[in-house]
């Protein structure tokens, strides 16, 4: 019964989702990038940033507001390009403080990264209310954590086609691609660009909400790569079918405050799964 009830909400919840969509979009879609540097990778963090450069200038130029997954420490360690972000406009939040991996550390430990990078944030005038799992690497410790510190939303690889409250008061944000794909299977620029449209395509198709991720750092490896992330922004933008919006407008979305027409606006949906 209590599996049947789950999956009643679910489609409860994912037919409030289109419901709310214009009749004139297809697809919802929001760009994210998980900053790293050197806590993710010493040997290829120097990357990050003439990658991270061109990506906000791309991203400036074409109106894109996107989601910034920051690790902590970065706040202490390069303050001024966190200050940058947020000056452009784009939603802020963590990757833990030292990119741990949930899954594979103490429950102390666990802890302890999701509250000091929480603070760091927050000595800079940034309350951060959303995170995303280095390798999506979550588990319910990290989840209960996150609502006892009043996290409102976490991103992580799942295959619903829709976000969905995973935990009472907190949201999961599906993300369905990255360019993980670069490292993992030494995929081609190209080949990368037609993976980012078909699932572009896909999204249309289904009449649902996509999350695609981006790594300043694998980006900023090799100029061919920057240029079809560049590409890409160009095709979105110009697409009349989607919605681009960041984690943050897609979770105010999810609970009634925030509109894609523009206004505020009053609905009804699902508090928990569980």
């Amino acid at each position: 019964m209590k599996i049947k009830k789950i999956l009643l909400n679910i489609a409860n919840f994912n037919k409030s989702f289109i419901k709310k969509i214009p009749d004139n979009k297809k697809c919802c879609v929001t760009i994210f990038h998980d900053c790293e540097r050197e806590y993710a990778n010493k040997k290829y963090g120097k990357f990050e940033g003439p990658g991270l450069d061109f990506i906000l200038k791309a991203e400036k130029k074409y109106g894109i507001k996107a989601t910034y997954n920051i690790v902590g420490k970065i706040c202490e360690s390069d303050t001024e390009t966190v200050k940058r972000i947020k000056k452009e406009g784009h939603d802020i939040a963590s990757h833990m403080y030292l990119h741990e991996t949930p899954k594979n550390v103490s429950y102390e430990t666990l802890k302890k990264s999701v509250i000091e990078s929480k603070k760091s944030f927050a000595k800079l005038g940034i309350n951060i209310t959303g995170l995303r799992s280095p390798e999506s690497g979550w588990d319910n410790r990290l989840l209960k954590i996150m609502v006892d510190n009043g996290f409102k939303w976490n991103a992580e690889s799942d295959n619903s086609l829709y976000p969905y409250f995973i935990k009472k008061g907190l949201l999961r944000i599906p993300i369905i691609y990255d360019d993980w794909d670069y490292i993992a299977k030494n995929i081609p620029p190209k080949q990368f660009l037609n993976e980012l449209k078909e699932k572009v395509e896909f999204g249309k198709k289904n009449r649902c909400y996509i999350a695609l991720g981006f790594h300043p750092w694998i980006e900023g490896m090799k100029k061919e790569r920057l240029k079809v992330f560049e590409d890409f922004l160009r095709t979105i933008k110009r697409d009349d079918d989607l919605i681009i919006n960041n984690f943050k407008k897609i979770y105010l979305f999810s609970v009634g405050q925030y509109s894609f027409f523009g206004r505020r606006h009053n609905s009804q949906v699902i508090n928990t799964l569980f």
